[in-house]
């Protein structure tokens, strides 16, 4: 064999070199690294989505309950359960709504047509509780937390009579007893936010939810 040929021979079966070994872990690493980031983000986005989410369903979830008891202030079968409403604006309304505030609202209600407003959910206070970072409902087994990181404008109560288009009643600091005795419509805000678990995102995550509660006693054409 030729020395030219032996020389060929030796740079074939020589290996791999030390910076060629470098090189390649540099790259995997490189690799490992995007594989790593694409993974956390991933992570992250996730878990962003999944408080998002929950959020949601909280303020969803207290809003619906609140539209249903609302919507039954002054519910009165018998008659006998609730004064009514002596005039000259709105005489004969069931004063069911005895409390009314731009974020507190107490309402009664003779679910079970018994004459008295003593049972489960018939006495109800909706309000935004101290620290005034829940959302708090008493009846006459006790208070509950229905929502909790609440936004500083996180429960909103308006109030509307039955003329169309409809007055608004704005409460100074609460209604008075005749306003009430008016109040057809009430309108309910739920504000949610926490903050975002995505360390990349500083904005918090938000989750609002309104409705318009036509009271059932107050149809329009009642008054």
């Amino acid at each position: 064999m030729s020395r030219c040929r032996k020389r060929t021979a030796l740079r074939r079966t020589r290996g791999v070199s030390i910076l060629e070994v470098m090189i390649g872990l540099a790259l995997s690493a490189i690799v490992l690294v995007g594989i790593h980031s694409s993974h956390r983000a991933q992570a992250h986005a996730l878990q962003s989505h999944s408080a998002a989410f929950a959020l949601q369903d909280m303020a969803r979830g207290s809003l619906d309950l609140m539209v249903r008891e609302v919507r039954m202030a002054g519910y009165d079968p018998s008659g006998a359960a609730l004064p009514v409403a002596p005039g000259p604006a709105c005489p004969g309304v069931s004063q069911g709504l005895t409390e009314a505030t731009a974020t507190r609202v107490h309402i009664l209600a003779d679910l079970g047509g018994d004459g008295t407003t003593v049972g489960p959910a018939e006495d109800v206070i909706y309000e935004l509780g101290a620290p005034f970072d829940r959302i708090l409902r008493t009846d006459s087994g006790g208070t509950a937390v229905l929502a909790e990181n609440i936004a500083s404008d996180g429960l909103v109560f308006r109030y509307f009579d039955t003329s169309d288009p409809p007055v608004e009643f704005v409460p100074a600091p609460s209604l008075t007893a005749a306003e009430r005795d008016c109040v057809g419509t009430i309108s309910v805000v739920v504000r949610l936010t926490t903050p975002n678990p995505d360390p990349q995102i500083h904005s918090d995550l938000t989750s609002q939810a309104s409705s318009q509660v036509a009271i059932r006693s107050r149809a329009l054409g009642n008054f």
